[in-house]
């Protein structure tokens, strides 16, 4: 449940570091950083720090969206929206995105690049009358349905509630065709 998302909170949260071949990152870096710490010779430093720069030169963020619901509570930033309007369209199944970061504070910024992989479940909350200026270019991507709110509704609601407390279990789901030993065996 998402209340925000900035586009960029996708990769630190959720973003596994990885090499050219999709291998996860992380260990080697923190193997390569504790050799760091311990070598004395100024040439095999050097030789680290180098060997870390071309890891980090070649390093993508993989965010793996596939079997993954979002759902927005709020509007995210219409940045955010950008990024993740390709593969709610289905266009591809992986986008891959770079923006500026920093290591650490005060260090350099450097280039990440950072991938979206999959097709997420996207639900989005929106109350009536609420248009975002990007709201058309999202409803070609949703399946738009705008609840019912009447006393017919409630009734129904009310009542198959009722039954599902009241009737018991093999009652209740041969009553609304819920019966699983009918679907496992596909007689129905």
């Amino acid at each position: 449940m998402l209340g925000g998302l900035s586009p960029t909170a996708l990769a630190h949260d959720y973003g596994i570091l990885v090499d050219e071949d999709d291998k996860p990152l992380q260990p080697r870096l923190d193997r390569l950083n504790d050799e760091l710490r311990q070598e004395k010779d100024r040439n095999e430093k050097r030789r680290i720090r180098e060997e870390v720069l071309a890891l980090w030169k070649r390093a993508k963020y993989v965010i793996d969206l596939e079997d993954k619901i979002l759902i927005f509570l709020e509007d995210p930033r219409a940045d955010t929206w950008a990024r993740l309007r390709p593969i709610l369209s289905h266009d591809v199944e992986e986008v891959t995105y770079k923006f500026t970061d920093r290591v650490s504070r005060g260090a350099p910024m450097r280039t990440v690049t950072t991938s979206l992989r999959g097709w997420p479940v996207a639900i989005y909350f929106r109350a009536v009358g609420k248009a975002s200026s990007f709201w058309d270019q999202m409803a070609t991507r949703f399946t738009v349905i705008s609840p019912e709110m009447s006393q017919h509704k409630y009734g129904d609601a009310i009542e198959f509630i009722a039954e599902r407390k009241g009737l018991p279990h093999q009652v209740f789901a041969i009553k609304h065709g819920l019966d699983e030993r009918e679907h496992a065996c596909g007689l129905k």
